[in-house]
């Protein structure tokens, strides 16, 4: 039924396809992405926002709805525009809206960064008709069959291989380094680029506690590291330090956080400081930053935690191996390999969490927390 109602709802805004209105002086970036990928990509804005101001042209952001508050971190509200992608697909209303608002901005150019997505497409097949539109040219390694290109312009891959050298792909962020050098004709570092986090200088809510922050949720219920191991972890930690935990998540992650407190012992649930669905997303990111230290899955807010230079844990698994790893000293990785690496999430064990997951041991987790420990002392 959703399918049905998904492709009547494209069906009755093909009008748009032939709606023509006088091309503004703007730029329309789409970065319909997560927050994790938003915030790989956070050191690639300021670089795109000057190339585009030296060709006269004003740079306006598209984001998902929940990445919103971090992209008003970089850019002023009047410049973002915020996507429901549920929706944009299933309530004509709002997908008419928000079509319109698109037609209004108006924008000479539409770019569409190394990031794809079905309404990305959409939208640019859409509006994008008579402008310069412009995209990357195939995944990160593995290209599909049958691939839609939309563009005007593609920028070619460096990585054209079929598999991923190794069982590891390239990282999104030398991706995303070689679009916009293709893109300006003008080569970067990996300094001028690296991600970053411009946080306000406020004070959290628990800022005279000395704790660790655990972030209990993933993207995927299928990528979420075993509860029963993870108490292990948290009572590793408590154990061998005075800090208090905190528990972080949106409300999707309110059972998840549930199980975890009733799998440590009574006498150390009293240092838990269970916040999971009570924070928003600025918030999360102030309790993070003055944190001692970070464990958690391979998610947006682990990635906030290296990125704000807090040492970080972080439970990875294989599917896309490679592709997010942290990029600075404060990032350690955990991870089981396997044969099945690399399957771009595409799991061939009917298994929840996948395999790659669920094989870690908290034993390989103990051993990073005491070397971050004693680096930490040492600092």
């Amino acid at each position: 039924m959703k399918g049905i109602k998904k492709n009547l709802n494209r069906l009755l805004t093909v009008d748009f396809l032939f709606r023509r209105t006088k091309y503004k002086n703007s730029v329309l970036l789409i970065r319909d992405d997560g927050i994790g990928d938003f915030l790989l990509f956070s050191g690639f804005l300021p670089l795109y926002k000057e190339f585009f101001l030296q060709k006269g042209l004003d740079l306006f952001l598209l984001v998902r709805k929940e990445v919103f508050p971090l992209a008003n971190l970089y850019l002023q509200e009047d410049r973002i525009i915020t996507l429901d992608k549920k929706l944009y697909y299933y309530s004509l209303s709002y997908r008419r809206n928000f079509l319109r608002k698109l037609l209004e901005l108006s924008p000479a150019c539409i770019v569409s960064s190394i990031h794809r997505s079905s309404e990305g497409d959409d939208i640019i097949s859409l509006i994008g008709r008579g402008r310069i539109t412009i995209g990357y040219e195939g995944e990160i390694s593995i290209k599909r069959k049958n691939k839609r290109f939309l563009f005007d312009v593609f920028v070619e891959s460096f990585d054209r291989k079929r598999v991923p050298v190794a069982s590891k792909y390239n990282h999104v962020v030398y991706h995303e380094r070689h679009f916009y050098s293709q893109l300006s004709n003008k080569k970067i570092s990996l300094v001028e680029c690296k991600p970053f986090i411009p946080l306000p200088k406020e004070e959290n809510k628990i800022a005279n506690h000395s704790y660790f922050s655990c972030i209990v949720g993933a993207g995927s219920f299928k990528r979420v590291y075993p509860t029963d191991k993870l108490a292990k972890v948290i009572t590793f930690i408590l154990k061998k330090t005075n800090f208090k935990c905190l528990l972080l998540g949106g409300e999707k992650d309110l059972q998840i956080a549930s199980l975890l407190v009733n799998f440590l012992p009574p006498s150390l649930r009293d240092r838990i400081i269970n916040l999971v669905g009570k924070t928003s997303l600025i918030e999360s990111l102030l309790l993070i930053r003055d944190g001692i230290l970070t464990i958690g899955n391979e998610t947006g807010l682990v990635h906030a935690s290296w990125i704000m230079e807090i040492p970080t844990i972080m439970i990875y698994g294989g599917g896309h191996f490679g592709r997010f790893l942290p990029l600075n000293r404060y990032g350690n990785v955990v991870y089981k390999r396997l044969d099945c690496y690399c399957c771009n999430w595409r799991c061939s064990y009917k298994e929840t969490p996948v395999r790659c997951i669920a094989s870690i041991k908290e034993e390989d987790i103990y051993q990073l927390v005491d070397k971050i420990l004693k680096w930490s002392i040492r600092c």
